[in-house]
């Protein structure tokens, strides 16, 4: 009979073992980084770290394993086997802008300086490159990447395969038409035009909606970017409802070119209102994380945003407003609204802190050649285009105005340095990730990347600051968008690499770390010792306290690291695969998939996170991860190895049978000898909503005490009367909920004593900068 899945089951064996139960798991929204195969973790610890019932979610397992015939080791039931849609989404923005995109762009400037097209013809060239850039290269790549990501950031299911190709064919075809029907626009052509801004519409709607969705149901654990997020999905709609009003009113004039007024409005919605917010709001979430940046200005953050929100919708009725009559106040809240966004823009890069150097004593974490520099770059790039926007609002001041090339740079200051290079750093950073497979030709990433720097150098200096364009500028011009389809095909080669499997090289240690894919499967017995290691390395120590009762006896490490310490259970002491204090976290993980608990019990909390872990591991040593913890690298040491020697014994012991000769199915997450610690750990999932520190390490919980099946928490929040003290009191509920066993709790939010810095943990202090 086959073996039923616990909670120390881990979650590539349970897949492995039962093809297609990988569908549960995405269900549950636990699937979608680290590989083909799935983590290598236990499911009831996989399930308490994501927020999710790790009781319902083996029963769930355990139905489907009980209607399918278990496979042999070998097998494999593989997650990503053509089932994400965000290679689809990223291929054809790709090659949308190789083939379309770019080559419109060049074309426009060759016919442009050297005399070829006039009038509206060339107008429509330069319409057709500049939608399509935006809508079929920008658009479909954020769309893509978005469906993937918001989810998973959310923790929700993956949306409906359906819906995500719906929105991918309805974008696809009304992109496509619009590239063929716009430079022509001549007879039943004209229908065809309008129906692409309706089909653009319909796709722009259903990712909102989706998007929607997945917010909606994560509304009670709204984060700072969201507002970003959703001011930017606004903004798309908005942008969606203008180009199909412009669009439709030229097809049913006869003309194949947008009103010049509503096309700058479009443009400005496009560039401030979705690019630059939903990458702003993306920036938040990651780039502390990838970048080791110090916490985010909060409240600057917070008010450049407001100004962003405020002046923007002004700015693109200013814009628009002189294509329906002459209104003397357009003029000037066009000046009002420029500067109001510069403003709201260079607060939330300095909020960021994307150009400060990372935080004292953060962990180094890999990144793909010149991440950094391409990130920086991008923000530089930013900056440039909102000073360059107020550079020529203050000539119009004085009697000006603003030239159509001009124009241009700015928009590409923005489109083409900022949004481009985003794109291709997180790009980068996060597929590897997604897939599972290393990037083949890394080589390429730092020569992609000054490929498209060049590009912007050529593509905006030339005309940033001229009235009339002389025919060497043109020649600049056509140079850039030469350059930039060289600079984004090499890119577009290094994604292929990584997104199928016919190009992918083998995994990095950085890939093993998160996926583990090279690393041998173990049996149900090898991962049923996690639930008892795992509470055998209690809590980071504070400096005050002394280290733990099991660790603090432990004798020395011997030269090589290894601990001489033996438990009754035996450890890993004189092994192969011993824990030594020079290894890296990577490769004490493969030892066994019982050290991963034991170190985030330890404090070490960003390896809960699968890409911070992919990151990370490989590059921090043992040693290394004790001294951020702040503990003794001996004790860490003498604790992993007794929590692999434990697993070995637990292998090597015969299974207890029931009396139908059939193991029984173990609920429990952890050794119930230590429940307090069980709910303590599951609370460690909740955080403040202002501060992003979980409320243990943030030094809000009391007291907690379990009494059979009742668990109770003793807490204070960070200020008296906090708004969001109902949220913080259910989330604190929910965890608690979900630790197994516990069927009650009492959550006590108490004023006294009154919560200080002072109470956070030296990690917490240092997360936040104030240490």
């Amino acid at each position: 009979m086959a073996t039923p899945i616990t909670t120390s089951t881990t979650v590539r064996e349970a897949v492995t073992r039962y093809p297609g139960a990988e569908a549960i798991f995405d269900a549950h929204g636990l699937i979608g980084c680290g590989g083909p195969n799935g983590p290598l973790e236990p499911i009831g610890f996989f399930a308490v770290v994501h927020h999710v019932d790790p009781q319902k979610l083996i029963d769930e397992l355990n139905d489907f394993a009980a209607t399918r015939q278990p496979t042999g080791d070998e097998a494999h039931a593989p997650i990503d086997a053509g089932r994400h849609t965000y290679p689809l989404f990223l291929t054809t923005a790709l090659i949308i802008t190789l083939t379309t995109g770019i080559t419109s762009g060049i074309a426009a400037a060759l016919t442009g300086g050297w005399g070829g097209l006039r009038g509206e013809a060339w107008t429509a060239t330069v319409q057709t490159h500049g939608h399509v850039q935006v809508f079929g290269f920008l658009a479909l790549f954020i769309m893509g990447i978005a469906l993937h990501i918001l989810p998973r950031f959310k923790g929700q299911a993956p949306p409906p395969r359906p819906l995500l190709l719906a929105t991918y064919w309805t974008m696809l075809v009304g992109v496509a038409l619009r590239a063929t029907t716009q430079p022509h626009g001549q007879g039943f052509l004209r229908v065809l035009l309008g129906a692409s801004a309706v089909l653009e519409l319909a796709g722009i709607l259903l990712f909102a909606g989706i998007v929607a969705v997945v917010f909606w149901r994560a509304r009670t654990k709204r984060e700072p970017y969201d507002r970003f997020l959703e001011v930017a999905i606004a903004w798309l709609v908005v942008l969606g409802g203008m180009n199909a009003y412009l669009t439709i009113h030229a097809a049913v004039d006869g003309r194949h070119v947008l009103a010049a007024p509503g096309d700058a409005a479009l443009l400005e919605a496009a560039v401030y209102g979705f690019i630059v917010l939903f990458v702003l709001g993306v920036s938040y979430r990651a780039l502390p994380f990838f970048l080791s940046l110090r916490p985010a200005h909060a409240p600057l953050r917070d008010a450049a945003l407001a100004i962003i929100a405020v002046a923007l919708p002004l700015r693109v009725a200013a814009v628009w407003a002189p294509e329906f009559g002459r209104y003397g106040w357009t003029a000037r809240m066009d000046e009002l609204s420029t500067f109001a966004l510069a403003i709201g823009v260079a607060a939330a890069v300095a909020a960021l802190r994307v150009f400060e150097s990372p935080a004292e004593d953060a962990p180094a974490v890999e990144a793909p050649p010149a991440f950094r520099q391409m990130v920086q770059a991008a923000y530089v790039w930013l900056l440039a285009g909102v000073a360059l926007d107020s550079y020529w609002r203050l000539r119009e001041l004085s009697g000006g105005f603003t030239p159509f090339y001009a124009a241009g740079a700015i928009r590409h200051a923005f489109l083409l340095g900022f949004a481009t290079l985003m794109i291709m750093a997180m790009a980068y950073r996060t597929l590897p990730v997604f897939s599972g497979r290393r990037l083949r030709w890394r080589a390429g990433i730092p020569a992609s990347f000054l490929m498209v720097l060049g590009a912007g150098v050529l593509r905006v200096s030339p005309v940033a600051l001229t009235l009339v364009p002389s025919k060497l500028d043109f020649k600049l011009l056509t140079a850039a968008g030469v350059l930039l389809f060289f600079g984004l095909a090499v890119f577009f080669a290094e994604l292929l690499s990584s997104m199928f499997a016919r190009f992918a090289g083998t995994q990095t240690a950085a890939a093993a770390a998160g996926d583990a894919t090279t690393a041998p499967q173990p049996t149900p017995a090898v991962a049923g010792a996690a639930a008892s290691a795992r509470f055998e390395a209690p809590a980071r120590p504070s400096h005050e306290s002394a280290l733990p009762a099991h660790t603090s006896g432990a004798a020395p490490a011997h030269a090589n690291g290894t601990s001489a310490a033996a438990g009754p259970a035996g450890t890993a002491n004189g092994t192969a695969n011993a824990i030594r204090r020079e290894m890296t976290v990577a490769d004490a993980l493969a030892v066994s998939p019982h050290v991963l608990p034991a170190l985030i019990e330890y404090g070490f909390g960003p390896l809960t996170d699968p890409e911070l872990r992919a990151r990370m591991a490989p590059v921090t040593t043992i040693e290394r991860a004790a001294a951020i913890v702040n503990v003794d690298p001996d004790a860490l040491v003498a604790t992993l190895n007794k929590a692999v020697g434990a697993a070995r014994a637990e292998r090597a012991a015969p299974p207890e049978a029931s009396d139908d000769g059939v193991a029984p199915i173990d609920m429990r997450f952890t050794d119930t000898a230590a429940p307090e610690a069980m709910v303590r750990f599951a609370l460690k999932s909740c955080y403040d909503p202002e501060i992003p520190i979980n409320i243990v390490d943030l030094g809000l919980v009391y007291a907690v005490a379990v009494e059979g099946t009742h668990a109770y928490v003793r807490m204070t929040l960070t200020a008296p009367g906090c708004p969001m003290a109902d949220e913080v009191e259910v989330q604190v509920r929910d965890a608690m909920l979900g630790v197994p066993g516990i069927e009650s709790v009492d959550v006590d939010v108490v004023p006294e004593p009154p919560w200080t810095p002072e109470r956070m943990s030296a990690a917490a202090r240092r997360a936040v900068g104030w240490q």
